[in-house]
């Protein structure tokens, strides 16, 4: 048995719709549950409710057996549009990309990236996106100084909060200035008495019974590789080893198109979805988002109207024209070229809370330069 073995079995819990996913994973790989573990440790729109998960079996042969039971998420969204008219799809389809821009920018600044952002994991219920199956995700980096200083900060704010409501108005403004000092005092011990790679999430770790700088170093090592090719990134068909949210969203582009592409044509029709090794298909899609007037042609999209052709316009822009000209060709090519965004684009199509949480690290990746470079000894296990 080689990679990750997945059963799904659709039923209902406490008469609810639910899915139970049963995961066959490699010890060394990262576990789905623990990713929903870190996601619901903040606000992240559009992932399934979670109503169980755990370990069935922790090691056989090299294998852990885990489970996960969740909230059934609908249809993926080519489905959902079927049934839709024109007019329907003009008004649904810009709210899903803002939907699915905030849940991806939440997950990442929580530290988490999906790498498989595809046709079939995009679903839509009842209007609302849900971004499912997180098993090849990551964790970016299992933390800094920084992220331990404002974790802390925030425990400390929820702890004091607590004891505010029998102080006096001159006890208030004391234990203010104390609990100020107690904040900063608690966010300066955690940035330097903390092990950068080792300050969050580790308790995840301990109750999934992995070692977290060992998966670590083998999901970076995994990047390349992690993903359906079909609606991959142009620099992980070229097999990049940096790997950020800007490749989740560009997968993001190529989703959407799918969705809205006339259903009575077929992928492989399509030059942009034609089945092509990963290599041919990077220089592929470089070449045809290079024209801004043939692309959405090229995708099955002959006539896209004026809603779709903003919206899709707006993408590219944001993902080919940092500069507003077109991405270098190191894009396809420059193992070490990092991409850069056209955030002057992003109001038209991203929702105003992602821009917000993603323009603080301009779309790169915030794992700690250690990981890539630890990762070297394990790239021969992602082979």
């Amino acid at each position: 048995m080689i990679g990750r073995h997945v059963h799904l079995l659709k039923g209902t819990y406490k008469g609810r719709d639910a899915v139970l996913k049963l995961s066959w994973t490699p010890v060394n790989r990262f576990p789905e549950g623990a990713a929903y573990a870190i996601l619901n440790k903040r606000p992240v729109e559009g992932i399934p409710e979670i109503f169980s998960k755990g370990l069935l079996i922790s090691n056989l042969n090299g294998y852990r057996l885990e489970f996960v039971l969740m909230e059934y998420c609908g249809k993926s969204m080519a489905e959902y549009l079927k049934g839709k008219t024109k007019k329907e799809k003009r008004k649904l389809v810009p709210s899903f990309v803002k939907q699915l821009t905030l849940c991806l920018a939440q997950a990442n600044d929580t530290g988490v990236l999906h790498r498989d952002i595809s046709a079939g994991n995009v679903c839509v219920k009842n209007g609302k996106v849900y971004v499912i199956d997180w098993g090849c995700a990551k964790v970016i980096g299992w933390g800094t100084t920084k992220d331990a200083a404002r974790d802390v900060a925030e425990d400390t704010d929820e702890d004091t909060d607590k004891d505010t409501d029998e102080d006096t108005d001159e006890d208030a403004v004391e234990d203010d200035a104390a609990e100020d000092a107690v904040e900063d005092d608690a966010a300066e011990d955690a940035a330097e008495d903390t092990d950068p790679t080792q300050l969050k999430h580790i308790e995840v770790a301990e109750q999934w019974g992995f070692n977290a700088t060992t998966v670590g170093q083998v999901e970076v090592a995994k990047d390349p590789f992690t993903g359906t090719p079909l609606f991959m990134g142009i620099t992980m068909l070229s097999s990049s080893p940096i790997r950020g949210i800007l490749d989740d969203l560009e997968s993001v582009l190529y989703v959407v198109m799918d969705a809205v592409r006339p259903a009575d044509t077929k992928r492989d029709d399509v030059q942009g979805f034609k089945f092509l090794d990963s290599q041919s298909l990077a220089l592929s899609r470089y070449s045809i988002m290079m024209v801004e007037e043939k692309y959405l042609e090229l995708f099955g999209i002959g006539n896209p109207g004026k809603i779709f052709r903003n919206l899709f316009h707006s993408m590219r822009r944001f993902l080919f024209e940092p500069g507003n000209q077109y991405i270098s060709h190191q894009l396809w090519w420059d193992s070490t070229f990092k991409r850069q965004a056209n955030w002057d684009a992003a109001p038209r199509f991203m929702h105003p809370k992602a821009i917000e949480l993603l323009k603080e690290d301009n779309g790169q990746l915030k794992r700690p330069a250690e990981d890539e470079v630890n990762a070297g000894p394990f790239k021969k296990l992602a082979l």
